[in-house]
């Protein structure tokens, strides 16, 4: 007889501490399935994620990433056999990794455990990648966006590669916590020039997310002649410094200090998006970006590039504008159009929200999980 998924555990795996979209999703996901299973466990290396699950009333166990990365043959299969018998540990239940990448890193302790293994792929990577990821293959797996489920489908192992189910499951918004409001009273909350239009990046500071551009835009509008003003909210990761150097001295150079700030790291991400005019993502590298959907959520017009999964939401001059990511010229270019032409911005504003509210719910991406989990339980014996 299958196991009913209320009797099963679940083992998050989050490939970092840290708080970027895929985690935020991982986070997300593992607070929505809590209610419907018998014990939730969270594992994570040491970083602000912690403070999250711990909120959420998950089980926290340090995962020991470092370690298992440097460790030689021996030392390695010795850490993931303990890995795997503490996964084992807590009974019948089901293994999510939050990554291609983590799922590679643990795969063979995943696999000493003799627990399904779900494997979430959040961004899009190269085929060796993920080849390497996957030659442990999982029971199933996760896309956030359909342009993925082709690449992944050919990086899994000839002999298995039509019998593992990939789902491809849209990321959702939390419409409780992402919706329009009152722009001047934003602006006013988060201190932003009331005179002045506000053009908005959240994002982690890294050469691929297309920081470099948006400031390149900025400088193309002071030309023109346009006031307005670019905030870039984000961090580099592990605390690194290098790319936040270039990015100061990128502004320093174009003398865009007074019309470009770096935030670093921010929490009130839903009041950064009230208080924005226009939202950017010129980046290379991506899955289906959580901070484009709230954004739409939000009422603020989209500008990204075309890059994997971000056309399944963003239809050009329908939804949001799709541009190159190094065109810093078509960016100023909608940018300046918005900014003249509110009736542009309501259209596409409208559209957006629209469709966020019709597909990317963490109702309709709950109802999808659970049928996942629940086909993966059927495979425990009772």
């Amino acid at each position: 007889m299958p196991r009913e998924l209320n009797r099963c555990s679940i083992h998050h795996l989050l490939d970092t501490g840290e708080l970027g979209g895929g985690n935020l999703v991982a986070l997300a996901t593992a607070r929505l399935m809590k209610p419907l299973l018998a014990e939730t466990h969270l594992w994570l290396d040491h970083g602000p994620a912690e403070a999250v699950g711990r909120a959420d009333g998950l089980t926290l166990h340090h995962l020991g990433q470092a370690k298992l990365r440097s460790a030689g043959r021996f030392t390695g299969r010795y850490l993931e056999w303990k890995l795997g018998r503490q996964f084992r540990k807590f009974g019948p239940g089901i293994l999510y990794s939050s990554s291609a990448f983590l799922h590679g890193l643990t795969g063979r302790a995943a696999k000493a455990s003799g627990l399904p293994r779900l494997v979430h792929v959040q961004i899009e990577d190269t085929i060796p990648n993920w080849k390497w990821a996957f030659r442990e293959p999982p029971d199933a797996i996760i896309t956030c966006a359909k342009f993925l489920a082709a690449g992944v489908r050919e990086a899994l192992p000839v002999a298995v590669r039509d019998q593992i189910p990939i789902h491809s499951v849209s990321n959702a918004v939390d419409l409780d916590r992402f919706s329009p409001g009152d722009r001047i009273a934003a602006k006013q909350k988060v201190n932003a020039p009331a005179d002045r239009p506000l053009i908005l990046m959240l994002a982690n500071l890294a050469p691929h997310k297309g920081q470099r551009t948006a400031i390149q835009a900025m400088a193309d509008l002071r030309n023109r002649g346009i006031l307005a003003e670019c905030w870039l909210a984000g961090t580099e990761r592990g605390g690194q410094t290098e790319f936040t150097n270039e990015l100061t001295r990128q502004i320093a150079t174009l003398g865009l200090g007074d019309r470009v700030k770096l935030l670093g790291h921010r929490t009130d991400a839903p009041d950064l998006l009230q208080a924005a005019d226009v939202f950017l993502l010129p980046s290379t590298n991506e899955g289906l970006p959580l901070s484009i959907l709230e954004a739409q959520a939000v009422g603020v017009p989209v500008l990204a590039a075309p890059t994997a999964g971000v056309p399944e939401t963003i239809t050009d001059d329908v939804t949001g504008y799709l541009i190159p990511a190094d065109d810093a010229k078509g960016y100023a270019d909608k940018i300046a159009l918005l900014l003249e032409q509110p009736a542009v911005r309501h259209r596409l504003t409208e559209a957006a929200m629209s469709q966020i509210r019709r597909e990317y719910t963490w109702t309709v991406f709950g109802e999808r999980l659970r049928t996942i989990y629940e086909d993966l339980a059927k495979t425990l014996p009772t």
